[in-house]
């Protein structure tokens, strides 16, 4: 039914909410977990770099940022390795994926080049003001995808 399950993190606990609901399911009925996080791409990074200081563009820089980036994917992979190797040891068949990108067009983009059944991520529960002043990726995945979305709400504490 779900061979391909999508898990947006973003390195929070809070995402990692979702977690124990994708093992129980992935095991269950031996799914695939994609582990997916956004990275500002390069292009961000020069962006911002020229917006701070747009004289200070040179090969320099641009080094700088192509740096910036390389390690904020590694430290991406890393984390999703992290995760993905705890997976496995439970016998589920798991990758990882650091893609560049906003959080909400990262994952959309993601859903439009791979085949996945279910998302499952979770929400940062806020509702009505907080929503419109913050946005909400999962929101906004909800919104532009036809797949199924499995929604976890952070338990209140």
């Amino acid at each position: 039914m779900y061979e391909r399950i999508l898990v947006p993190l973003d390195g929070s606990e809070l995402a990692e909410g979702v977690l124990p609901y994708v093992e129980e399911l992935a095991k269950r009925l031996g799914s695939e977990v994609v582990l997916l996080q956004a990275v500002t791409s390069l292009a961000q990074l020069m962006s911002q770099a020229a917006a701070s200081d747009p004289t200070a563009m040179s090969a320099v820089s641009v080094e700088v940022a192509r740096q910036e980036h390389e390690a904020l994917v590694a430290a991406a992979r890393d984390y999703l390795t992290r995760i993905a190797d705890r997976l496995v040891r439970q016998g589920i068949g798991t990758q990882v994926e650091a893609v560049d990108g906003s959080a909400g067009g990262a994952i959309l983009d993601y859903l439009r080049a791979q085949e996945v059944s279910l998302i499952a991520m979770s929400t940062h529960g806020r509702g009505g003001l907080g929503r419109l002043v913050f946005g909400s990726v999962a929101d906004a995945v909800l919104r532009q995808t036809h797949l199924p979305v499995l929604l976890v709400r952070p338990v209140q504490a």
